[in-house]
Order: C-alpha cells, then sequence, then structure tokens
C-alpha cells in the first residue's frame, strides 16, 4: 500500500514539473528585411583578392520561433525560418530561397532586452541567377548547404511584439569545385543583416 502511495506521489510530481516546463515554453512568429550579400574572395596561387563587382540584395524573411528558459536570464532559442537572400555580381542577381534552423543562446542583459548568440543551418530549396530577366539554376555551381553563426539583439514589448536584428554569417564555401577556371578558385559566403519584428504567444 505505502508503495502504491509513493508510486502516485511520484507521478503527481513528474506530471507537475512536465506541466510547469511545459507552460513555460512560449512560441512566436517572426518576419522582416534581409540586407542580404555574397562575400566573395578569389584565391589563385595562393594569393585572395576580393571580388569588386559584388554588391548585395534586400529581400525579406519569415519564421517561427520556440523559446525554452532555464532561467529569467537565460533561454534557448529555436525554430524554423524561410529566407530569401542572396547578391549581385556585374549586375546579375543571385537569388537564394533557404530553409534555415537556429539554435541560440539568449541571455538577458537587462529585462526585456535579450542578446542573442549561436550557430544556424541552412538547405537551399533553389539557388538562381538573373541574367537580363531571364532565371537561371546556379544548382550545379553552388552548394546547397550551409552552417554559420548568427547574432541579434531583440526589445521585448508587454504586450507580445518583439523588435529585433540579427546578423548572420555562413562559414562554408558555396561555390563548387567545378567553379575554379583557370587556377582561380571562387569563395564565397553568406552574408545577411537581418531587421524585423516578432510576436510571442
Amino acid at each position: 500500500m505505502k508503495k502504491n502511495i509513493k508510486i502516485v506521489i511520484l507521478l503527481s510530481i513528474l506530471s507537475c514539473i512536465s506541466s510547469t516546463t511545459y507552460a513555460q515554453v512560449s512560441l512566436g512568429m517572426r518576419a522582416g528585411v534581409n540586407l542580404s550579400s555574397l562575400p566573395t574572395k578569389l584565391e589563385s596561387g595562393g594569393v585572395k583578392v576580393d571580388a569588386d563587382d559584388m554588391s548585395g540584395l534586400t529581400r525579406f524573411y519569415v519564421g517561427a520561433t520556440v523559446d525554452v528558459p532555464f532561467t529569467w536570464r537565460w533561454h534557448m532559442q529555436t525554430g524554423l525560418d524561410f529566407s530569401w537572400q542572396g547578391g549581385k555580381a556585374s549586375g546579375d542577381k543571385m537569388r537564394s530561397t533557404q530553409m534555415q534552423i537556429p539554435a541560440l543562446a539568449k541571455m538577458y542583459v537587462i529585462e526585456r532586452m535579450p542578446v542573442l548568440l549561436g550557430v544556424y543551418g541552412s538547405y537551399a530549396i533553389s539557388n538562381k541567377i538573373e541574367v537580363d530577366g531571364e532565371k537561371y539554376s546556379l544548382d550545379d555551381l553552388y552548394n546547397k548547404w550551409d552552417f554559420g553563426m548568427q547574432a541579434g539583439v531583440a526589445y521585448e514589448f508587454d504586450f507580445g511584439m518583439v523588435v529585433e536584428f540579427r546578423y548572420l554569417r555562413g562559414f562554408l564555401n558555396l561555390a563548387k569545385n567545378e567553379a575554379v577556371q583557370n587556377g582561380v578558385e571562387v569563395k564565397m559566403h553568406n552574408q545577411t543583416f537581418q531587421i524585423g519584428v516578432g510576436f510571442r504567444m
């Protein structure tokens, strides 16, 4: 009888802990503007030079967030984002549609103002270049997978709205080996500044 009572009490405690933890997890949505670019270096014989014909594109992003608190100051934030990025090369627009999963440590420096720092993994659903109004696939020349760092700062209002700024920088070279021509290797990376708003549920 005592053993059964202990089991019931233990299950009740675990149920309460589980319910409390679940209740603390918050979901949200985010959307905003991408100021994206593709920083590119040309390497030949060990010498690297910046490609001077590259410029950025203004695009956008949307996503969902999951916030898991450990203490009032420390949280973990993840989610799923769809990010439209790219850049220009000699006036030709390179556009990439990416699915990204961030894993961020979230620290509240002061109340309602967290700092975000972590990594992300992404997969390019499509890579295309627009030349004179015609679009062509870049899948044979550019890698679909990327991994990089993500950092940002946000301000959270009482009514659930969030204003945020983030910076993303890819670590992996987007150009495949096929992009090597005449002994010149192309090294291209994702870089994006994000400015947007979100809502916590």
